[in-house]
């Protein structure tokens, strides 16, 4: 495996840190639209509290995980993350 600079690792944890800005707001927007009671609000909530929400923090997890076998000098290809 190629040496991953420092200056990647970095890209790689900032990544993960604007997935953790996006999943914050969709579960704060969806205890907003649970409160608004709206017509279809409860969907959309559901939609974005069941789907949306795991998916990024998924994401989050794998990315979080690749970074730290990198900063410990483990490779990637040895212990791929597992995809759905």
């Amino acid at each position: 495996m190629a040496n991953v600079s420092r200056d990647e690792i970095e890209r790689l944890e900032h990544i993960g840190k604007h997935l953790q800005i996006a999943y914050a707001g969709v579960v704060v927007s969806a205890a907003a639209l649970n409160h608004q009671r709206a017509e279809q609000d409860d969907e959309i909530a559901t939609v974005l509290r069941h789907c949306v929400a795991p998916r990024l923090f998924e994401q989050i997890e794998r990315i979080d995980d690749v970074v730290a076998r990198l900063r410990t000098g483990s490779s990637a290809a040895e212990n791929p993350p597992e995809t759905r």
